[in-house]
């Protein structure tokens, strides 16, 4: 199979398959700089969100366990779910993508454990395969709809920021249709690496990271290609890291 025609898999592909089947979210949707509805019961306002989400999360960052992200990762992905409100962006391409993906920092305090990234993506565009290395991630869908795959590289491959140019194994561990409130996380044990395929509409969200390194690792791109299976029937490729070359992981 052709390496594009393969990477092209999008969100028609959940249609059809039924993954498009879900409730109208669109009340769920959150526009940059506009107001927290009078009427949103439950949800958020951004300030609120954010004195809320690093007072439960600054005691959990301090473990480092796959136990102890779990749960920093979870309290957070809750309280993401809740977001009703988002400040104005200034959006600016990212990688020459086409269809464009566009990215603006939005939230970084000293003292807080994360920071916060909007982004951007036009109909059908896709952001590469690539890694987190010490870092988690956790990503809330905030209009449109997006698949979001996450993969593992299997034992003995090389680290990402190693600038190897062998091939390896790639499983992928995790798919999923992420519409506006719909939340994806990461961590440095599972899931390290994820791919976003924006739907025919595109889609937009955060990205609410947490570096744990002083000295970080430089993250790479993925290259994929050669899609098979595992004996467990889990979707497996032929991988290689491509550091920041962005256009050879597309």
């Amino acid at each position: 199979m052709d390496r594009r025609k393969f990477l092209s898999i999008s969100s028609s592909t959940a249609v059809a398959a039924g993954l498009g089947l879900v409730p109208n979210v669109e009340a769920r949707n959150i526009a940059p700089g506009a107001a927290l509805p009078a009427d949103a019961s439950g949800r958020l306002g951004w300030d609120e969100f954010i004195e809320q989400t690093i007072a439960a999360t600054s005691t959990l960052v301090t473990d480092r366990s796959q136990s102890g992200q779990d749960a920093y990762l979870y309290t957070m992905a809750a309280l993401a779910s809740r977001l009703g409100e988002l400040p104005a962006v200034e959006l600016r391409d990212f990688g020459g993508l086409d269809p464009a993906y566009e990215l603006d920092l939005i939230f970084r305090r000293e003292g807080a454990p994360f920071i916060i990234l909007y982004w951007k993506m036009e109909p059908n565009a896709v952001l590469p395969a690539h890694c987190h290395p010490g870092a988690n991630v956790c990503t809330l869908c905030t209009r449109g709809d997006v698949i979001l795959r996450n993969y593992d590289t299997a034992p003995g491959s090389p680290e990402c920021w190693s600038g190897s140019a062998d091939e390896f194994e790639v499983i992928e561990t995790n798919t999923e249709l992420l519409r506006a409130g719909a939340v994806n996380i990461v961590s440095e044990f599972r899931n390290n690496i994820h791919r976003f395929e924006a739907g025919p509409a595109g889609a937009e969200g955060i990205d609410i990271t947490t570096g744990y390194d002083e000295s970080p690792k430089p993250f790479s791109f993925l290259r994929l290609w050669q899609p098979g299976k595992s004996v467990s029937g889990a979707s497996t490729y032929r991988g290689q890291w491509v550091g920041k070359d962005i256009q050879r992981a597309v």
